[in-house]
């Protein structure tokens, strides 16, 4: 992750043009260069597709009104499994259904269209109902599926920017590459604009650990001894937020992937992702690095220099007393072993701005220098070579997704009365008799 476009303006050159690596720079700013990829692309089963419906909605971050993310979650799904039975890009496909003319009513009734069992199955648990079966002039006043609607509609709208659709309109690489070679990516997504492209960040991240892990567990035999290591960085992670990193780190452990995350401080992961979330954390990584913080209030048990001092833990030291009775002539002595940090809180915060502490699971805590890598005349070399070359964006082009047109019974005068016509009822079949006519059950709800 680069937040500022430094760390790839200074090394992506040197990977390139010396390591030999294979190097992309996705940036979604409408005013600059970017590779492509399609976080979509490798969704290769329906569970692939809800979990990522479900990662990109975050129905956690809503708290009590988590329901409404959740149900939007199914319709997101539906979406995207639309776009890829179509073999349309995906994030054009939100776009012009989440804007469709005719609304959510427009956009359910050109997905039902499709035909599609899953689709159809989304689209039933989003609504409640068929789409061809909805009373739409009533489904006007229903708050919670409006509501659900608008969840969606609200969280995908950063998603259709120019800079955004081109980005992700097609795919110059695939991360289940990733352990297959020497691949350096670039996510230069600018702080700047990082409250409207976040979500799109998540989706990106989410996707390229998805592919990895599901590679390296399909053949696991090859890839625990060839497999290529991956790294992971996350520069600033407080303000670049992946909003599955402790589930990350409890997860790619063992699977060759390793991840590298820096924050200010420790309060960040506790308001970021709560305080399981920080222990998650602070319990999978294995090596922690803690650079002199300012802060030295020894009663701020959650403060960064609190946590230093009580993970370092104590010693033994010798404490001597000289004792002398009152009117007496003699002198009596005591020694006693009492406990003490090995450093305080203010001692930590007293450290000079070049040293750190370090702290890991095999060894004692070390007092260490900081790693300085500008000083390091192999990091002044690596600044000599410039960035590699990116595509021209061209002109964005939206009109890649043709929807399916409304029937015209679809589009007559709602408010006209229609005959009611009773519906032919169906001889009572049973579940076995269905699973040999090779029928499915009229039943809501996944499989």
């Amino acid at each position: 992750m680069d937040v500022k476009g430094e760390i790839s303006e200074a090394t992506a050159g040197y990977r390139q043009d010396v390591l030999g690596q294979k190097v992309f720079i996705l940036n979604p700013s409408s005013q600059e260069k970017s590779h492509q990829y399609d976080p979509f692309t490798e969704l290769a089963t329906d569970e692939q597709v809800f979990s990522a419906a479900t990662a990109f909605m975050n129905p956690n971050q809503d708290g009590e009104n988590a329901v409404f993310a959740q149900r939007a979650s199914a319709a997101l799904a539906a979406i995207i499994r639309a776009a890829k039975v179509k073999n349309w890009p995906v994030i054009p496909t939100i776009d012009a259904l989440l804007y469709h003319p005719d609304g959510m009513r427009g956009a359910a009734l050109a997905l039902r269209q499709l035909d599609d069992r899953m689709i159809n199955k989304w689209l039933n648990a989003f609504l409640s109902k068929d789409p061809d079966k909805m009373d739409w002039e009533a489904a006007a006043s229903d708050r919670f599926l409006n509501n659900s609607w608008q969840r969606l509609v609200t969280a995908a709208q950063y998603l259709t920017t120019d800079g955004v659709i081109h980005m992700t309109g097609g795919s110059d690489f695939r991360a289940a590459d990733l352990m297959d070679g020497r691949v350096t990516v670039y996510l230069v997504f600018r702080e700047s604009e990082l409250d409207l492209t976040l979500p799109l960040f998540n989706l990106v991240v989410d996707a390229m650990v998805r592919a990895v892990l599901r590679k390296y567990d399909m053949n696991v035999p090859h890839y625990s001894t060839k497999g290529t290591k991956v790294l992971g960085v996350f520069d600033e992670a407080y303000r670049a937020t992946p909003h599955a990193l402790p589930d990350y780190s409890a997860t790619v452990s063992g699977r060759g992937i390793y991840l590298c995350i820096y924050v200010q401080s420790i309060a960040q992961l506790t308001d970021k992702w709560g305080k399981a979330g920080k222990t998650t954390l602070l319990d999978n990584v294995h090596t922690k690095i803690f650079l002199p913080s300012v802060d030295r209030n020894e009663a701020d048990r959650d403060s960064t220099a609190s946590f230093v001092s009580s993970s370092c833990g104590q010693y033994m030291v010798e404490d001597r007393g000289i004792h002398k009775q009152e009117h007496g002539h003699e002198l009596s002595s005591n020694v006693r072993l009492t406990q003490r940090e090995l450093i305080t809180a203010s001692e930590f915060g007293q450290l000079p701005p070049t040293r750190s502490v370090v702290i890991t699971n095999e060894l004692p805590p070390i007092l260490a220098h900081r790693l300085e890598p500008w000083r390091f005349r192999a990091f002044e070399e690596a600044r000599l070579y410039s960035l590699p070359e990116l595509p021209e964006k061209g002109e964005v082009v939206r009109q890649s997704v043709e929807l399916p047109g409304l029937p015209t019974k679809e589009l007559r005068d709602e408010k006209k009365p229609k005959a009611k016509v009773r519906p032919k009822v169906k001889p009572a079949v049973s579940l076995e008799n269905q699973g040999e006519r090779g029928e499915e059950p009229e039943v809501l709800g996944f499989r």
